[in-house]
């Protein structure tokens, strides 16, 4: 499919939240022949407000015991 991308994470501990700001932000509009994905995705990451990725460690921090513990999150 052209013009197209899928874009896989396989983290342990998976943070949504993270992941629905920065597809939004690379989704918004079609890439344009002067940008890759790879800069879109690197520009919606960096534009992911500090308070928010804070919120996010926080989040991962939170569920390694049930992690460890192999308790689905």
């Amino acid at each position: 499919m052209k013009g197209y991308f899928i874009v896989m994470d396989n983290a342990p501990i998976h943070i949504p939240q993270f992941w629905a700001i920065v597809k939004g932000k690379v989704k918004r509009n079609k890439l344009t022949d002067l940008e890759s994905l790879t800069t879109r995705m690197i520009e919606a990451s960096e534009a992911v407000p500090v308070e928010h990725l804070r919120a996010f460690i926080q989040h991962s921090v939170n569920q390694f015991d049930n992690c460890l513990n192999k308790v689905a999150i």
